[in-house]
């Protein structure tokens, strides 16, 4: 058996590794939504200052 404080390290190694992840996918996912809002918003503003005719 190895020492208690080895398996609360080890738990608390892996703990920070999921949050690392989870963080990651977040930041992922928000940049994947904020740049398809940026390219929605540029195909409306074109399409509107195409249609005024700027």
């Amino acid at each position: 058996m190895s020492p208690k404080g080895t398996i609360h390290w080890l738990s608390r190694y892996d703990g920070s590794v999921a949050v690392t992840a989870l963080k990651y996918n977040f930041h992922r996912a928000a940049g994947r939504i904020l740049c398809r809002r940026r390219v929605w918003h540029a195909i409306i503003a074109f399409g509107l200052a195409d249609s005024i005719g700027l």
